[in-house]
């Protein structure tokens, strides 16, 4: 199907085994519906391999982070559209990966507390864009195309465009009157949908109306060649959701039920930018270790769940008293952690920077060059244009770990570090927000107490009493929120730490921003501990749920997440993350983490 005999498919959870496309080892009770979704997954890369030209792609590619998604998501949904037209088998097969991609997008998303107060769905009342969508804007562009040039979406695909199809619709629908979104044209194609993202107001790329593919700047044309030599294997699939990097396609059937169950109907899907080859998002975490599986982990009751701001848990004059507390330890740590501060603030300051442009035809006259006209009457004036260069819009959420191995100096210098760094961000013009994690009580409080008067039933699930606080929301100016950190310093505030839900909890939150750039870092200084779940449940039950919400975060690539370990390797759990045995090294492997960042070092 790919065109391409050279081609060595392998399965297998070694992300780095082999040179040629892979996908995860299916288990050996794996479903019919699982084997289609691996079979789906294959074929997106396979149809991405024969029918993507990655010149063109990087010809018309727009700049923006979104828009790039939003044109990768779009390409990987045309050459899966070609390829159902000709196998209605296959267009069953993507079918199903994508209806299961955005079912554990979708799940995961709504699986954080605050997801179901913070979905709006339809237009604001203002007539823009809605406001808090689960997912953004390049995910709904790109199912509203595909549902507009006849192919029709799975369910969760259908609910994950609901929230943006009254706005698409009043937006966009000129664009698909006068364009023509030829599949078989992939130029045409792309230039169509340059005219789709201009109606949203987004940044559609300089080349995107050149008039012939072979036109184009010999940069472009040289990053192309790049591309290329690296290998076309699907350096332009975009980031997709969850599980899976390739989407379903549309068909010409209706998929498949499998055992008798719901029927899927035909559809197509795009997959996200990968840097190596299609379908990278999928490959399997390759550290060996069990990982939950879908439906595997349960709640015993959330009614106890608290997400709170810290004047929920104390009075104004407790928390400035506890803040003076924390300010007497400020001192110790301000040197060291204002310098790297500091460093960090020149990476971001010289990413805002302004710079002119000469030897153009209008403008501003260069006057440097009026000597030309007289040594050369004959030569025009020459111009320039004073340019700046756009610093992309960034959001970045810390997330604390709060458990009670964290107390004492640990705590404390993670919040002098939180402190500072926000201080830096928020001047450089990047929002943040400061997150905690921790349980209400003991050994298991209120939802404990319900489990034994129910009689104890057998696998109860996380089986305790969850507090998500609060300290800065990325919308709240750090001088109102600066008194809040003073919280960690409350004797008592510190207790367990279930880091699979507080993961999903933040990436709710930042799912529900509109910037174009989220980065998640979360600190921690430990495995999840809960003695109340891990005693009623089978072992490492927390551990293999943190595996499995890292795993789906990772694959859906809306995100930056890395990760700091105080005295524990996060690194068998994070793919990008940093281990320190002392807690003084905070400040120094924070700042060089967003420093490498934002100077675009992975």
């Amino acid at each position: 199907m790919a065109d391409d005999g050279s081609l060595d498919v392998s399965f297998s959870d070694d992300a780095d085994e082999g040179d040629g496309p892979q996908l995860p080892a299916l288990p050996p009770d794996a479903s019919r519906l699982d084997k289609m979704e691996a079979r789906g997954r294959s074929d997106a890369i396979a149809l991405h391999r024969q029918h993507h030209d990655s010149r063109t792609h990087a010809r018309h590619e727009p700049a923006s982070d979104t828009s790039q998604r939003l044109f990768s998501l779009a390409e990987q949904m045309r050459v899966e559209m070609l390829g159902a037209k000709d196998f209605d088998g296959v267009a069953v097969n993507l079918d199903v990966a994508l209806e299961r991609r955005y079912r554990s997008l979708l799940d995961t998303i709504d699986a954080a507390p605050l997801a179901a107060s913070t979905k709006v769905s339809g237009t604001n009342t203002h007539g823009g864009p809605p406001q808090n969508t689960r997912l953004g804007i390049e995910h709904g562009a790109a199912l509203w195309l595909r549902e507009r040039l006849g192919k029709s979406l799975p369910p969760a695909a259908a609910e994950a465009v609901a929230e943006w199809r009254d706005y698409l619709d009043a937006e966009a629908m000129p664009v698909i009157a006068e364009r023509e979104f030829a599949l078989d044209d992939q130029g045409a194609f792309a230039r169509d949908v340059g005219s789709l993202l201009r109606s949203l107001d987004l940044d559609s790329g300089d080349l995107s109306e050149s008039p012939d593919d072979s036109e184009g700047s010999d940069a472009v044309d040289d990053a192309a060649d790049d591309i290329d030599s690296a290998g076309d294997s699907g350096s332009e699939e975009d980031s997709l959701p969850s599980d899976e990097e390739s989407g379903a396609d549309e068909g010409s059937e209706e998929g498949a039920a499998e055992d008798g169950s719901d029927a899927i109907e035909p559809d197509e899907e795009i997959p996200e930018r990968s840097s190596d080859q299609p379908g990278a998002s999928w490959h399997a975490s390759g550290d060996g270790v069990s990982v939950a599986r879908r439906g595997e982990y349960d709640v015993y009751t959330r009614d106890y769940d608290e997400v709170v701001s810290p004047l929920d848990i104390c009075t104004v004059e407790e928390l400035l008293r506890l803040r003076k507390l924390l300010d007497t330890h400020l001192g110790d740590l301000q040197r060291s952690v204002g310098r790297f501060a500091n460093r960090l603030q020149r990476v971001l300051m010289a990413q805002q920077r302004r710079s002119w442009e000469f030897d153009l035809d209008e403008g501003q006259l260069d006057c440097s060059r009026l000597t030309r006209v007289l040594t050369d009457p004959l030569s025009a004036l020459t111009f320039k244009q004073e340019t700046e260069t756009p610093f992309r819009d960034t959001v970045i959420t810390l997330l604390l770990d709060n458990s009670g191995s964290m107390h004492g100096r640990s705590i404390r210098v993670a919040a002098v570090c939180a402190d500072i760094l926000c201080t830096v961000l928020e001047r450089c013009g990047v929002r943040t927000e400061i997150l905690g994690f921790t349980t209400v009580a003991w050994k298991g409080g209120r939802s404990r107490e319900r489990w034994v008067d129910d009689g104890y039933p057998t696998d109860p699930g996380r089986l305790n009493d969850l507090r998500h606080i609060v300290y800065k929301s990325a919308d709240t100016p750090w001088r109102q929120a600066r008194v809040n950190l003073g919280l960690m310093m409350r004797k008592g505030l510190l207790k367990e730490n279930i880091d699979g839900e507080a993961l999903q909890w933040a990436y709710g939150r930042l799912m529900a921003r509109a910037e174009q750039r989220r980065i998640l870092m979360m600190i921690s200084d430990g495995a999840p501990i809960d003695d109340s779940t891990l005693s009623t449940n089978s072992g490492r039950y927390l551990e293999r749920h943190l595996r499995y919400v890292i795993r789906e975060i990772e694959r859906a690539d809306e995100l930056e997440l890395l990760a700091i370990g105080i005295g524990h390797d996060v690194g068998q759990y994070y793919a990008r993350a940093a281990t320190i045995h002392d807690v003084a090294q905070l400040p120094d492997v924070m700042s060089r983490e967003l420093v490498e960042l934002f100077s675009g070092r992975q």
